[in-house]
């Protein structure tokens, strides 16, 4: 088992790349693990899924499996004609972090409260 302090500050010397073992029973339960198969332990809390059709790294069909298997309340936000680094341009970002608080306000209670 790696040590945090360790990792800390080996990651802190100039130059230097934190070196641990990876082993192959911790690479196959990353490659095996399937959010949509966890998620409906989420519920009651309200979700929202951001979904980017043309995202290389999560594709699309997954988020909309995964939100299929979602608890009530949630959402889904779909990005068509972008890519995973262009949700991060400002003016999109901005549009993303207004509707997820959007939705948080409409579905938190406590949240609305602070709002008034």
């Amino acid at each position: 088992m790696v040590d945090a302090d360790y990792l800390v500050n080996r990651a802190s010397e100039p130059g230097s790349v934190p070196r641990h073992p990876l082993y192959l029973e911790c690479a196959d339960a990353i490659m095996s693990f399937r959010p949509e198969d966890q998620v409906h332990r989420i519920a009651p809390r309200p979700v929202m899924v951001v979904g980017i059709e043309n995202d290389l790294m999560v594709p699309f069909d997954e988020v909309e499996r995964m939100y299929a298997r979602i608890g009530e309340p949630k959402e889904m936000l779909a990005l068509p004609g972008i890519s995973h680094d262009d949700l991060y341009e400002e003016r999109r970002l901005s549009h993303v972090v207004a509707k997820v608080a959007r939705f948080l306000r409409d579905t938190m209670p406590e949240l609305r409260q602070t709002q008034d």
